[in-house]
């Protein structure tokens, strides 16, 4: 009897002590935890106080950057709180809102100097603005239905407008009177002017089976006469960029992420490139006109190199969306 009680004395003395040890060990974890919480806690207060001097001093990238640090991953604790959406805030207040359009607005483009820039909108109108105030300068009243796009020629000197009435309008930039009212047969969606100012290219729909609808047709812009009729069986072209200082004419596909080559001199199809896996939304050759960078739906961004055709790289996601619009930084390094 003796032994069997000492046994059990034995028995919970060493259960007692497990018990004891793993409630050591778990307050243990627990301020482990709790220190590395405190840690990142600290880190996240440093960087926002870095990321304000940042602001103050102008380095908005920086700034991005270390906010862009702090977005949660998967399981990760959330850290944020006001004082991040107010840094953020900061780097995207706007100067001004403008709002004489009446409906949405489709499309923006600045003119060459940067002082003006135009806006279209589906109350069939196109406004023109200058940039320092957010004055309005002008109204230009010239299309029947929606207009989806605007682009200045690259000397600043006329103003194109392509809408769902079919119209590609030219506009003189000092008087905003009409110049050409050109016929594209159906919604004009996108546009490209050549790299001397001589030619325009209107994207869209043409007079063509529903599936194979797209069309881009090049016009002069001095005489108003079309030169080329481009329908490569592909859907609605929702995006056009022209090749800087060449003669190379890209149109991207609305639907299926096609993209095509195009001779804009000689007005033959040179490459159909199944570029994304969804609607294509925006085209941008780098300012040398050895890259084009490509935008979709699929949340992608592809750059590629325009001697072979393949992508030299991709970013993936670049947004958690549809990624809508590209623009290269001047030197072609962003």
């Amino acid at each position: 009897g003796a032994i069997v009680t000492a046994l059990a004395a034995v028995i919970a003395a060493g259960w007692l002590w497990q018990a004891k040890q793993t409630r050591v060990v778990s307050h243990l974890a627990l301020e482990i935890e709790q220190g590395r919480r405190l840690a990142e806690e600290n880190l996240y207060f440093a960087d926002l106080r870095v990321a304000y001097q940042d602001w103050e001093s102008g380095q908005i990238a920086g700034m991005l950057d270390l906010l862009r640090q702090h977005i949660s991953q998967g399981s990760e604790p959330d850290l944020r709180g006001w004082e991040w959406y107010y840094l953020l805030s900061l780097c995207h207040r706007d100067e001004r809102t403008l709002q004489d359009h009446t409906g949405s607005v489709c499309g923006v483009n600045c003119d060459p100097t940067g002082r003006r820039f135009a806006s279209a909108g589906d109350d069939h109108m196109v406004r023109i603005w200058e940039a320092a105030s957010g004055a309005l300068v002008a109204q230009l009243k010239g299309h029947e239905d929606l207009v989806f796009c605007v682009a200045w020629s690259p000397d600043g000197s006329l103003l194109a407008s392509g809408g769902r009435d079919g119209k590609l309008i030219l506009w003189n930039a000092a008087t905003f009177q009409r110049v050409f009212v050109l016929d594209c047969e159906d919604e004009v969606q996108s546009l490209a002017w050549s790299p001397d100012g001589k030619r325009i290219a209107a994207g869209g729909i043409g007079h063509l089976p529903a599936e194979d609808c797209g069309l881009v047709t090049i016009w002069n812009a001095t005489s108003g006469s079309r030169l080329h009729y481009l329908a490569g069986n592909v859907g609605i072209v929702r995006a056009l960029a022209w090749q800087p200082g060449g003669n190379r004419l890209v149109a991207g596909e609305n639907y299926k992420g096609r993209m095509q080559v195009w001779d804009a001199d000689k007005g033959q199809l040179l490459h159909t490139i199944q570029a994304h896996n969804h609607y294509l939304s925006s085209l941008a050759w780098a300012p040398d006109g050895r890259e084009l960078a490509s935008a979709s739906a699929d949340q992608r961004i592809r750059i590629w190199d325009t001697d072979s055709w393949k992508p030299s790289r991709t970013i993936d996601p670049a947004h958690h969306g549809v990624v809508k619009a590209l623009a290269w930084s001047k030197d072609g390094e962003r």
